[in-house]
């Protein structure tokens, strides 16, 4: 058996775009910072899930999760158990609890179930819901975490009334928005704005950009086939998928300010186990959930194909991924990271920056060490990258050369949120 080792590895990448204006000395925000791991996107028997909200949060709870949020499809509240089966095909597992309340009433009832589960809540688990919303077929879903209202079912043919009223929701109850699973290629015209609602891509940003901070570069693998909702597979492997990763990289390029997060999508009777995949999120000091809210509102995320890989990243000894600076001069941006994997401690690390990526196969990017292994733990190196110094955007990407057990040796990536970087005159 291997001895467990705690790994600490630390790097300092200096990229050449400048120095972060402060206001006087910073501490290094390592010491403060921790992490917690968890899922965003997850349904339940309110839905075409099979278990209740308190169900799946003692699951997550039991299986080491930190954080699991319910979101619920909102068309499931706008119709009786016969209209939903009619009207949404839902599946033939579903449990689909509470068939004698529609509407408000129903939605009242899924999130008493919710406040219900609040007593698992502790310094190291934190439940969380919302709803998934369709505004238009066109537009694929969107979660938004701590949403509590319905919106009303003759408002969902209208597309912009509906997401006018998210905003309005926004307002009143500090909404985390999440474009799911993602919104794939297939429909990019409408997706993206043309031929819509929206007249140009930059009116598409500016709606939408205050209100969604998070995306999904992988959600899956799907459990809620014929064959699998009941299915036991545990940490099956899930890379993270390119072709969504691209899709990710093109909203960042259209202005969207958007955290990576990697989630489950679960609807079965098992939770947590689909995949090694997790979100993992910074917060400083105690763990709350007003603290997860915040941290997720302010991107401060990465998705990481590992169960537990503990990677502190700090920039100019006080940014988290996630965060904007503002920078002068030609100065260095510096990077400071710590690396912990008690359970694979044999694992080889290649660490990489990637500027204003075009896409997965073109990241424009940097390798910081090609092979760094568990028996060196302190580095240095510089990274530069060619062309005007303007505005910016860095994305930090880590791969964990592993060997485990259930996936036998395969390639671990983690990818943050980006580093946005204003160049100030």
């Amino acid at each position: 058996m291997l001895k467990v080792v705690k790994i600490l590895i630390i790097l300092i990448i200096f990229a050449s775009v400048g120095h972060a204006f402060l206001s006087g000395p910073q501490e290094d925000r390592r010491n403060s910072i921790n992490i917690a791991f968890g899922d965003l996107h997850t349904h339940s028997n309110y839905g075409d899930g099979v278990l209740s909200p308190k169900e799946l949060y003692e699951q997550a709870k039991l299986k080491g999760l930190n954080f699991l949020s319910i979101n619920e499809h909102h068309f499931y509240f706008q119709y009786d158990s016969t209209q939903a089966k009619e009207k949404t095909k839902l599946p033939p597992y579903a449990k689909f609890s509470r068939t004698d309340l529609t509407g408000a009433a129903r939605l009242e009832s899924y999130f008493n179930s919710y406040k219900s589960s609040l007593t698992l809540m502790d310094e190291s688990f934190v439940p969380l819901i919302g709803l998934e919303v369709y505004p238009d077929k066109d537009f694929g879903s969107f979660s938004f975490i701590n949403m509590t209202e319905l919106i009303p079912k003759e408002l969902m043919n209208d597309p912009r009334t509906v997401l006018e009223k998210i905003k309005v929701l926004n307002a009143k109850s500090n909404i985390v928005g999440i474009f799911n699973h993602p919104m794939i290629p297939s429909g990019r015209e409408k997706i993206f704005g043309r031929n819509t609602i929206f007249e140009s891509d930059k009116k598409f940003v500016t709606f939408w950009k205050d209100l969604i901070s998070l995306m999904e570069i992988k959600c899956g693998p799907m459990d809620h086939g014929k064959y699998f909702w009941k299915a036991e597979k545990v940490n099956q492997f899930q890379s993270l998928n390119k072709v969504y990763i691209d899709v990710w990289l093109e909203f960042l390029s259209m202005g969207f300010k958007l955290a990576p997060i990697y989630d489950q999508c679960g609807h079965s009777a098992v939770i947590g186990n689909r995949s090694s995949g997790r979100t993992a999120v910074y917060y400083e000091g105690e763990y709350t959930q007003e603290k997860l809210l915040k941290a997720l509102k302010n991107r401060h995320t990465y998705a990481t194909e590992d169960l537990n890989l503990s990677i502190k990243a700090l920039v100019n000894e006080h940014f988290l991924p996630g965060d904007e600076l503002t920078l002068k001069g030609g100065e260095e941006l510096n990077w400071k990271i710590e690396i912990s994997d008690t359970d694979e401690p044999e694992a080889i690390y290649e660490i990489a920056v990637w500027k204003n990526p075009v896409s997965f196969d073109n990241p424009n990017k940097r390798e910081a060490i090609k092979s760094l292994v568990r028996e060196k733990n302190q580095f240095s190196f510089s990274i530069s990258f060619d062309g005007p110094q303007k505005s910016s955007y860095y994305i930090l990407v880590i791969e964990q050369q592993s060997v485990d057990p259930i996936n036998h040796s395969k390639k671990n990536r983690t990818i943050f949120a980006p580093i946005w970087v204003n160049r100030a005159l």
